[in-house]
């Protein structure tokens, strides 16, 4: 036999998919014929279904060798190194491709699905329209289409594009739209019906589950998850998908099961790391979560939420310099605050810039830029004219802020400056240690004045909003418990928003604010503040006024494990949780405390 009919033979069963006799028949060609380019190329897609990736990869990158202008070559090992992962050197080998043939449809497709991976939907629906381009009929890459743009947020745009599209991936994708615009019967209806078309497929039952889950009918979701499970047990979506609704369910040992069921079948799925890593931060296992959060990041070193959440864990556990340098993944995460745009500046790289101006802009959460404005004065210190650009209820607070030359409301257009950063990465770009936060009251408001009792300001809620508010914040009730405990002092409240409502007979301070200047001088006039984790406490704080902050067993990542010291303010004391939802004996710790609280001594105008 010819080394031509040993090679069409060995195609043969290739196409019929006897892929150990085709690999033995490429294997002989090769023996005969080592540089034969069709031998290899054909080999290296054999070996990729038969799970050889690296072989696989080798012998199609030989074959370029032989002929680097062969673009069906170039597009096939794009395929092969996108079904490995390796996204990079897919998009170099793909964009080879397209360059030696730019009407090659399946490199735009494979192009497309590789740009989607990366989280570049845009450039991804740009690559599937090329593609429909070249074959306005074909389904993958309208279906594909349909993936991008609803990853950019334009799930009617979406739907649009699966208009005349009725098989049941094309439902299922409808059942997912319909039901991000809240159009749940529709969703219902077309996840249903792509049920019935693809009677051994868990993706409609996932779909179906993912909208009960999010409108809270948890029973319903698990049923359709466990059906997905049953469909196909090899499921990687369904087994993480129900890890996460029993995570949502509280069922922590069940969560662990199914994503562990979920990670051993696909042990490169970042996203699962990832999710293992929240359910054991939520349980307060944090060497755990830690380490699934790196695991999450070895295997996709894209993953912001992974980077983000293990730069918290690293602070909270005293690494500032690991946990502020991931503390710059913020700008990349999931529904996180963008990186505002100063297009008239360049970003500062933490050198000193004698006479040069720079924009120090705040960002998150009032509290946040209350605490890392103390930085402020380390950048003025290295000779720069700074500005700072804060959000609107903080500009009359900061103006007197030593080392600033200006305070501008985020409501307004910044003036031109020379250089910008954020307040909150000069820890990192600074090169930080925790002794450089350590500073004595850098905040002041105008002295009040004081009479005999004791006076108390109290806040028992952050904002409702606020990721964490579930934790951070206590029912009123258990403060009327304190007020009524202690009658020879008098108790105010500083709360501010809807819970304000929610401790009657307390006088109402928080009504008169208008911004945080006025809660300042409120505080002013006061001998300790009691708080919970948020913004009057780091007010209080900055002002030099004792505060007593109030903490859940794992607080955010400022305030540390354990100790009822910080080096972030002097004259604060924090109250922790012996234990998880434990508010009752943290409040009965400040009762105990008030009576012989150091803050007695406070000297009185």
């Amino acid at each position: 036999m010819t080394v031509a009919d040993t090679l069409h033979a060995a195609i043969a069963h290739h196409q019929a998919g006897r892929l150990d006799a085709a690999a033995e028949g490429y294997a002989l060609v090769l023996r005969l014929q080592p540089k034969h380019p069709d031998a290899l190329h054909l080999m290296g897609l054999v070996e990729h279904k038969r799970g050889n990736g690296d072989l696989a990869v080798d012998c199609i990158r030989r074959a370029l060798r032989f002929n680097p202008k062969w673009a069906e070559v170039h597009a096939n090992l794009g395929a092969v190194l996108y079904d490995l992962g390796r996204l990079d050197q897919a998009a170099a080998a793909l964009r080879q491709s397209i360059a030696l043939k730019r009407d090659h449809y399946e490199a735009h497709v494979t192009m497309g699905l590789v740009l989607l991976a990366q989280g570049r939907p845009v450039d991804a629906e740009a690559s599937f329209r090329r593609a429909l381009g070249l074959r306005p009929d074909a389904a993958k890459p309208r279906l594909k289409l349909a993936d991008a743009l609803a990853a950019q947020g334009r799930t009617a745009d979406a739907l649009a594009a699966l208009d005349g599209l009725d098989d049941g991936e094309a439902l299922t994708r409808r059942g997912t739209g319909l039901a991000a615009l809240g159009r749940d019967d529709e969703a219902v209806a077309a996840l249903t019906g792509a049920a019935r078309l693809l009677p051994g497929d868990p993706g409609p039952h996932i779909a179906l589950g993912n909208l009960h889950q999010a409108r809270g009918r948890l029973a319903e979701a698990e049923a359709c998850f466990l059906r997905a499970t049953d469909l196909d047990p090899d499921s990687v979506a369904a087994w993480n998908n129900l890890g996460s609704l029993r995570q949502d369910q509280g069922r922590t040992a069940d969560a662990l099961a199914a994503y562990g069921k979920a990670r051993d079948l696909c042990p490169a799925m970042a996203t699962v790391h990832y999710n293992i890593g929240t359910l054991h931060e939520d349980g307060g296992a944090l060497t755990d979560a830690m380490a699934a959060y790196q695991d999450a990041v070895m295997h996709d070193g894209a993953h912001a939420d992974a980077h983000w959440n293990l730069a918290l864990l690293k602070l909270l556990t005293g690494d500032w310099a690991g946990g502020f340098a991931g503390y710059e993944w913020r700008w990349k995460r999931s529904g996180g605050e963008p990186l505002p745009s100063y297009r008239a500046s360049q970003p500062w790289n933490g050198k000193p810039k004698p006479g040069r101006s720079i924009l120090l802009f705040g960002e998150q959460g009032l509290g946040d830029t209350i605490q890392f404005a103390r930085f402020a004065g380390h950048v003025a210190r290295l000779g720069m004219e700074v500005v700072l650009h804060v959000q609107p209820p903080l500009v009359r607070l900061l103006q007197g802020l030593a080392g600033v030359r200006q305070v501008v409301s985020r409501a307004d257009a910044p003036p031109r400056t020379d250089h910008h950063a954020a307040l909150m990465s000069l820890p990192h770009l600074l090169r930080l240690a925790p002794e450089d936060a350590a500073a004595p009251a850098y905040l002041s408001a105008p002295a009040a004045p004081r009479g005999d009792r004791r006076r108390v300001g109290l806040v028992w809620a952050g904002a409702a909003g606020h990721r964490n508010d579930a934790n951070r914040s206590i029912p009123a009730d258990l403060f009327a418990d304190l007020v009524r405990g202690a009658p020879d002092i008098d108790f105010v409240s500083l709360q501010v928003g809807p819970a304000a409502k929610d401790l009657p007979g307390v006088p109402d301070l928080g009504a008169s604010f208008t911004d945080f200047a006025d809660t300042a001088a409120a505080m002013a006039g006061l001998d300790l503040v009691i708080s919970v984790d948020t913004a009057p406490a780091h007010l209080a704080g900055a002002l030099g006024v004792p505060v007593w902050v109030l903490l859940p067993a794992v607080p955010d990542w400022r305030w540390g494990l354990e100790g009822a010291d910080t080096p972030w303010y002097p004259s604060a004391r924090l109250f922790r949780q012996p234990r998880a939802g434990d508010w009752p004996a943290v409040l009965a710790a400040v009762a105990a405390a008030l009576p012989r609280a150091e803050w007695l001594l406070r000297t009185r105008d």
